[in-house]
């Protein structure tokens, strides 16, 4: 399994819980015939008190392209695969499928 990151992407303050999920969330996008990329850490703009923010980081992002040009894949495409990490990484993790995107973070209860 593979993914890329992309350029500028900061990964030297991750939470140790996200880098252990990489495998597993490169897993679940190969099983619905995709290789995602990392496109945020704790770099870039994002929400008040967003888990990109702290340190150690505990969120990313990932690429949701159908193609190399960009296209977003279908929605319920992104949505079967956002199921599928939820049930994946458990009950410490929280998904989110959005426009662009799916967040997830390390967020025990």
């Amino acid at each position: 399994m593979t993914f890329s990151i992309k350029e500028g992407v900061q990964i030297d303050r991750m939470h140790p819980a996200m880098v252990t999920a990489w495998p597993t969330i490169m897993q679940v996008f190969a099983r619905h015939g995709y290789v995602t990329t990392l496109t945020s850490g704790n770099e870039g703009e994002h929400m008040r008190n967003s888990l990109h923010k702290v340190i150690p980081c505990r969120a990313c992002d990932w690429r949701t392209w159908a193609d190399r040009k960009g296209t977003q894949l279908d929605i319920g495409i992104k949505t079967a695969i956002a199921m599928d990490l939820r049930k994946e990484l458990g009950p410490d993790f929280d998904v989110v499928a959005e426009a662009t995107h799916i967040h997830t973070e390390y967020d025990p209860k």
